[in-house]
């Protein structure tokens, strides 16, 4: 597949370019007479290709794409271009897992996701060659399962990498390094159910009165654990020395209670800390409680 996006800016002309400018098939404008120089003029070339297969195998699904993106901005006489491509990008998903016989009978539907991908990237300018370099590789894991007593769970892990190189004269060979790793963990549950369709109660010698209404409860928690590792180079040394080295927890339990149709109530809570051993100046704690209750007359 290829696309291509073209984009021309032009500013302070005193007449209308022809045709073949105003619908992007020109570069430039003409000689045509401005009240201000042309040095605010902006261009835009884009062109995008990719290609993708799938395969599939009793309940394994796999897809394989390569993807690569090119840009040309030009804007004042400067031309900056970039470039990103992005191989292996594959997705798999595994299904069906609630056949499995130490919980087929606890377990309506399960699957397992996963992704790879790697993708590079580069900018350089036209007077003064590369401007970055950085590579990324990003790993992901789902696995969600629904319960047959109404249940509802989901786990996952994503683990990413990335490292950045830019030219800078202060630091050692005039490169700059960057290093960055991230690992998240996080899960969530789930379970709702639907109360009685109603209550009997006994007014003692008025008898018993039987009140019908719909009702109904979720409730839910949400966890999430990341870690987080930085690193670059000083200006006087090569190696790579730790700038941010943090852990963060986020739990966030809820409550959701709807009483017929005129009643509804939510509760919400979540506690949350950052803790950096490199800084104690980007540490915080973070507490929150939400309740509210609708009443529709």
């Amino acid at each position: 597949e290829f696309s291509q996006s073209k984009s021309n800016q032009a500013s302070g002309l005193l007449d209308r370019p022809n045709l073949l400018y105003q619908i992007g098939w020109q570069r430039e404008p003409g000689e045509i007479a401005r009240f201000r120089q042309a040095g605010a003029d902006q261009s835009t070339l884009g062109n995008s290709y990719s290609a993708n297969t799938q395969a599939s195998l009793g309940n394994i699904n796999i897809d394989l794409a390569w993807r690569l993106g090119q840009e040309w901005r030009k804007s004042g006489g400067v031309t900056i271009g970039s470039r990103t491509i992005t191989w292996p990008e594959i997705r798999g998903t595994l299904g069906s897992l609630e056949r499995l016989p130490f919980w087929r009978k606890a377990m309506l539907n399960s699957s397992i996701q996963a992704n790879f991908s790697h993708t590079a990237d580069s900018s350089w300018q036209d007077d003064r060659g590369f401007m970055r370099r950085g590579e990324k590789d990003n790993l992901g894991v789902i696995w969600n399962g629904r319960w047959k007593s109404q249940i509802n769970s989901d786990l996952s892990a994503n683990f990413i990498t990335e490292e950045t190189r830019e030219p800078n004269l202060r630091y050692p060979e005039g490169i700059y390094r960057r290093l960055s790793i991230s690992r998240k963990f996080s899960s969530s549950i789930s379970y709702a159910f639907s109360a009685p369709q109603g209550m009997i109660l006994n007014f003692g010698k008025l008898g018993k009165r039987r009140f019908r209404f719909t009702s109904f409860l979720s409730m839910s928690l949400r966890a999430e654990y990341t870690q987080r590792l930085e690193k670059s180079n000083s200006t006087s040394s090569l190696g790579l020395a730790a700038s941010r080295h943090s852990q963060e927890l986020s739990v966030a339990p809820s409550a959701s209670y709807n009483f017929s149709r005129s009643i509804t109530g939510n509760l919400s809570m979540e506690y949350g800390f950052n803790n950096d051993r490199i800084s104690s100046v980007n540490n915080w704690r973070r507490y929150s409680l939400n309740a509210t209750v609708d009443i529709k007359f």
